[in-house]
């Protein structure tokens, strides 16, 4: 959550908005993270959740390895649940991450 929420801010040049939004159903909580930055290319999103990948927006101008998204998910995948990208365009980015309920 804590890399969703820097990458977020990260994504924006100086204002703009970060909305955190928690949905649920039986079988898990959705937490969506959106903010009103200049979006993922197209051309980079099918990468983003490789080890190591920056985007050539960021190799230069925000510190990082380029393991956020990679590691997130995979914590993420680890506790049965998923992290994904809803969608990025110019006005903005939503990622999505499921985290199953406890079967007690």
């Amino acid at each position: 959550m804590t890399n969703l929420l820097n990458n977020a801010k990260q994504a924006m040049d100086q204002a703009g908005e970060i909305e955190a939004t928690l949905h649920e159903d039986e079988a898990q909580i959705l937490i969506d993270v959106a903010d009103s930055g200049k979006g993922i290319p197209t051309e980079e999103q099918p990468f983003i959740f490789e080890r190591f990948y920056r985007g050539e927006g960021k190799k230069y101008q925000v510190r990082g390895l380029g393991l956020g998204l990679s590691l997130s998910k995979m914590i993420a995948q680890a506790l049965g649940g998923d992290l994904v990208l809803l969608k990025s365009s110019p006005d903005g980015t939503v990622f999505r991450l499921y985290v199953p309920k406890s079967k007690s």
